[in-house]
């Protein structure tokens, strides 16, 4: 089975499914999490950030994460910002500007792949700190899903240090 990239246009208005064999997760200290109407705040078990570049336009890609494909409880939310150059970004991204705001959960796997399907969001909002010298990152998020016919509305925030900067102090 050959890998497909889904182009731009696709990647932001098209729900589709993903099947990801077993893997191993960057672990971190750092926090990425969320809330959905009344129910508990979840924080993610991993988290995912770092700079993106297969798809026409370079972005930041942060994500966090709970469960796995191969137990069938995936659950993540995910976001691209673009990259510009290495200077500090203070700034809110909303979803005509730009961001590319998307969830995910397991579905069931076929032929021995493990699915999961990634839905893009309908409207979404990240107000983010980055730093790229640094390698740091925090914010907080907003965004509205239509996930398998129901609405779905996470807010939350993140504070998260990437592991792949040099000298970072």
């Amino acid at each position: 089975m050959g890998l497909y990239r889904l182009t731009e246009k696709e990647f932001i208005m098209s729900t589709y499914d993903i099947y990801i064999p077993p893997a191993t997760h960057r672990q971190s200290d750092e926090y990425f999490k969320w809330k959905i109407g009344n129910n508990p705040e979840t924080e993610a078990e991993r988290l995912e950030f770092g700079l993106s570049r297969d798809i026409p336009t370079h972005r930041w890609l942060l994500s966090g994460i709970t469960g796995r494909t191969d137990e069938q409880n995936y659950y993540s939310f995910s976001f691209r910002i673009p990259y510009i150059n290495e200077d500090p970004i203070d700034r809110t991204y909303i979803f005509e500007n730009s961001l590319l705001f998307s969830h995910a959960h397991s579905i069931p796997p076929v032929g021995g792949a493990d699915g999961v399907r990634v839905i893009p969001a309908e409207w979404a909002e990240v107000h983010i700190k980055l730093d790229p010298r640094a390698g740091t990152t925090e914010g907080t998020f907003s965004a509205r899903f239509i996930a398998d016919g129901l609405p779905l509305e996470p807010k939350g925030s993140f504070n998260m240090i990437r592991d792949d900067v040099p000298n970072r102090l």
